[in-house]
């Protein structure tokens, strides 16, 4: 290599330093500095997203403190009483009833009346204005009697 430069005289020798440097600093600027660049690039429209979606959850925190604090927690206490004064009016006894986060309550039942059951699922329904989102029956040990699990949420 060193033998292939020599033969050239000095004003090439010095046009080849230059052409060598600037596809040295070419390569650089391709190789090292554009996948930098862009990756700072994407680094800040994540911290941008990132930064929107902290805002999206401020807001909504600070909606649900409202909310807790004006009682709009108070639909879980209200839809189990509802539930309570009504199964007690049809003669069952739930085994379980669980509130959800989502505002539903599931609601367990062992050994009831089919009749009395339809009855309440009416009721809930037409008078007290409640949703059934989702109803399990099967054969209770006995015949007449069924084992029930079904989620009702507000209307």
């Amino acid at each position: 290599m060193k033998q292939w430069f020599q033969q050239f005289n000095q004003r090439e020798q010095l046009y080849l330093l230059l052409c060598a440097a600037a596809v040295a600093l070419y390569l650089l600027l391709v190789g090292v500095w554009r996948p930098v660049t862009s990756m700072r690039d994407d680094m800040a429209s994540q911290n941008e997203r990132v930064a929107q979606s902290l805002q999206r959850v401020q807001t909504l925190v600070s909606e649900l403190q409202q909310l807790r604090a004006t009682g709009g927690g108070q639909g879980d206490v209200n839809l189990n009483r509802m539930i309570n004064a009504s199964t007690s009016k049809h003669s069952i006894a739930p085994t379980r009833i669980q509130p959800s986060s989502r505002g539903d309550t599931q609601v367990r039942f062992e050994d009831v009346k089919l009749e009395n059951l339809l009855r309440w699922l009416h009721q809930l329904e037409t008078v007290d204005d409640l949703v059934i989102r989702e109803l399990s029956i099967n054969q209770g040990k006995r015949g007449g009697l069924v084992n029930v699990s079904v989620r009702v949420g507000p209307g």
